[in-house]
């Protein structure tokens, strides 16, 4: 490998790594961000429905107004459109939280790519032996390339199931929660 090629390939492949993990980056901050939001979404219909009804039970049984039977309100009908509602956006939270785990894996990847460039780049610039330079970048390309763990993925593929549908799936099984 020529000395000049090999050290414009390290900038390219640095260049070029470099500008995917901050793609990659940008795309897993915006899903954490929209998994949060809908995390607090969540959080706000479950709180607002538990305090509506102590509310209205409270205020029914010490016959002070509104003096609404929580009943009125809280119906079949109403919960099960509660639950479809959490139901939804459980699987929403899901599928943000998976999308933020491949692109953060994505951006930790291409992050570790760039700085193996880099140092390839470096090593190739102290002059070594032909033999030297030639085992560098083998070593080099292999560690650019090969598939390491980050944190992010786990090792096998599983199904990540939302809060809802996690407790559903235990009822309908006969698992305590």
């Amino acid at each position: 490998v020529e000395k000049a090629h090999g050290e414009t390939a390290a900038v390219r492949f640095g260049k070029h790594f470099e500008r995917q993990a901050a793609e990659y980056a940008a795309a897993a901050k915006g899903f954490d961000s929209t998994r949060t939001r809908l995390f607090y979404i969540f959080l706000g219909i479950v709180v607002a429905n538990i305090v509506a009804y102590l509310f209205l039970f409270v205020t029914f049984k010490a016959k002070v107004r509104p003096h609404l039977d929580p009943e009125v309100l809280f119906t079949i009908p109403y919960g099960v459109f509660k639950l479809a509602l959490l139901g939804v956006l459980s699987w929403a939270m899901g599928v943000t939280s998976k999308n933020y785990h491949i692109n953060s894996n994505l951006a930790a990847v291409n992050k570790h790519r760039m700085n193996v460039a880099e140092t390839l780049l470096d090593f190739t610039k102290s002059s070594p032996s032909p033999n030297d330079r030639s085992q560098m970048l083998k070593v080099g390309m292999e560690a650019m390339f090969r598939h390491l763990p980050t944190g992010y993925m786990q090792k096998e593929s599983t199904k990540e199931d939302g809060p809802v549908e996690k407790i559903v799936n235990n009822v309908i099984s006969g698992k305590q929660t």
